[in-house]
């Protein structure tokens, strides 16, 4: 609607014009819109549409690419893009043994001409590793319950032996042994004596029923009266306060030791 128009309409209302008038110049306007609507639709219509773009048949620069989507000449195919250039060259494929120095084990071995020891591939064969500590002692090694002798040796004094060392020789006629049981009978002494040690610890054959039937307590010696004072805890014990009790020796011979 121009504005010609729209003047006249609104001078119309103004001068009382009747309703008809009015609603034929509303209807003759209304039409005249349509008309010019239609019409500018049939002439948009009449234009060809433009084509679309056809899809690239082949990738450029990044794009993506497999064997169903080539890239274009003068690109290559790299990690599923096109590169204008040809890319650098994969990095080599990780070793498959182990070479100086690297870890080995069962799943890792190492390389033709490698050894895995400890644990690491050596070029050269190492040192063969040194020989497991022995089990068991052998000649004059320490020996106890917890470490037993080798087969073939013996235990004897805390010392392995090769053969079944001699047993300690008997001890001589005549003396006593150092730390002589007093209270039995000693094949030196002869019979009815037996060795006893003194309270000044030395050995001498004494007289065993005797001493036990008189026990005159001692704390020396010199208490004895030419006697011994012997230590007889084990069969004769003397009275508290005293180290051992008299004796009377055997023989001529005083001290057996």
């Amino acid at each position: 609607m121009d504005e010609e128009r729209f003047d006249e309409i609104t001078r119309s209302l103004g001068d009382g014009a009747d309703r008809r008038g009015f609603l034929r110049r509303l209807a003759a306007l209304t039409f005249g819109g349509l008309t010019a609507v239609v019409s500018t639709r049939a002439e948009a219509s009449k234009k060809p549409k433009p084509k679309p773009k056809p899809k690239p048949t082949c990738g450029h620069e990044h794009k993506y690419c497999d064997s169903k989507y080539p890239c274009c000449d003068g690109f290559t195919c790299y990690k599923g893009r096109c590169h204008g250039t040809k890319p650098s060259p994969p990095p080599p494929p990780k070793p498959t043994c182990g070479h100086e120095h690297k870890y080995c084990d069962s799943k890792y071995p190492c390389c033709d001409g490698f050894t895995c020891y400890k644990g690491r591939c050596h070029g050269t064969k190492p040192s063969p590793p040194p020989p497991p500590k022995p089990t068991c002692g052998h000649e004059h090694k320490y020996c106890d319950s917890k470490h037993p002798c080798c087969d073939g040796f013996t235990c004897y004094k805390g010392r392995c032996h090769g053969t079944k060392p001699s047993p300690p020789p008997p001890p001589k006629p005549g003396i006593c042994p150092k730390g002589a049981d007093a209270c039995s009978a000693t094949p030196t002494c002869g019979e009815g004596c037996s060795c006893a040690t003194t309270v000044e610890g030395r050995t001498a054959c004494r007289q065993t029923l005797a001493d036990c039937a008189n026990k005159i307590p001692c704390n020396h010696s010199k208490d004895c009266a030419g006697g011994l004072c012997v230590i007889v805890d084990n069969c004769c014990p003397p009275p508290k306060g005293y180290a051992g009790i008299c004796s009377t020796t055997c023989d001529d011979k005083k001290y057996r030791d």
